[in-house]
């Protein structure tokens, strides 16, 4: 698959390529790229919400793997718990009533777009952008008041976290909630290893920046549109393996890497799910 050129500077365009910074993302392109995403949410919430029904393919496979391979895991067991960042329109949620319908666990949701997340019994939603927190302010008391729990989650999110450095605090946070033998999931968006899906990426991207104006984004940083929308343009990340290596040995040696895989749309291999088991 032949690869873009990438050249060194701050989110310009060179010869219909985008020019990807080397350096670590500045303070300030982070804090435009989290507002972006947070106003296309804001007023595209319902179209989005509304292609996100389905329960990923991934989701049974981490679920059916843990319960494989540790027998003293099970969400179904009275008093388990879990922690969905990034929860969106509570589908995730929707799929673990569904799989444990007798005695699902706890569930603890957050999110910054109260209108993707509608009321669903058993769920505590907490209205919080730990991203805003990640940024410099003290983390709200509503995040200290959730207990350790038995797993923590984030799907469809990480892609939305501007930078290298923010992306390895996210999964941070998630370890300091996960209780010992617990376990932390995450997805991976890989959009960019689909031909079709780079080029549209690198297109809305060029025309994203024409109207933004430079940025200092890293290398795999992009800006998509959504459908018709006019200037409807969400900042997204598309991951390597290398950065999932470097993220896992990140989390150090309290969290162990359990399991890695691929899965979930058309061709199988759109996210890369990353299992990890607490340990100390």
């Amino acid at each position: 698959m032949e690869k873009p050129v990438r050249y060194p500077g701050a989110g310009e365009v060179y010869d219909d390529h985008i020019i990807y910074t080397a350096s670590i993302m500045d303070a300030a392109t982070r804090d435009k790229l989290r507002m972006l995403d947070n106003a296309f949410y804001q007023v595209n919430h319902a179209s989005f919400s509304a292609t996100r029904r389905a329960p990923w393919p991934g989701w049974d496979m981490c679920l059916d793997w843990l319960e494989a391979h540790d027998k003293c895991f099970h969400l179904g067991h009275a008093g388990a718990s879990v922690l969905d960042l990034a929860c969106g329109n509570l589908r995730f949620e929707r799929f673990l009533k569904k799989r444990y319908p007798s005695s699902g666990p706890f569930l603890y949701a957050v999110d910054n777009c109260v209108e993707l997340a509608p009321f669903l019994e058993g769920v505590h939603f907490i209205d919080l952008d730990v991203l805003v927190a990640l940024s410099g302010e003290a983390m709200p008391v509503t995040w200290a008041d959730i207990p350790l729990c038995d797993l923590t989650v984030t799907f469809g999110f990480m892609h939305h976290v501007p930078s290298r450095t923010m992306r390895l605090q996210v999964l941070d946070m998630l370890a300091d909630k996960t209780r010992v033998g617990g376990y932390l999931i995450a997805s991976f968006w890989r959009f960019a290893d689909d031909d079709q899906m780079r080029l549209r990426a690198e297109a809305s991207t060029k025309m994203a920046l024409e109207r933004l104006g430079p940025l200092d984004l890293e290398e795999g940083d992009y800006l998509l549109g959504w459908g018709q929308e006019e200037g409807a343009s969400r900042y997204c990340h598309s991951f390597t393996d290398e950065e999932l290596d470097w993220l896992s040995m990140g989390l150090g040696n309290r969290m162990g890497a359990a399991h890695r895989f691929d899965a979930d749309g058309r061709n199988g291999r759109m996210n890369t799910y990353l299992l990890f088991r607490k340990l100390q």
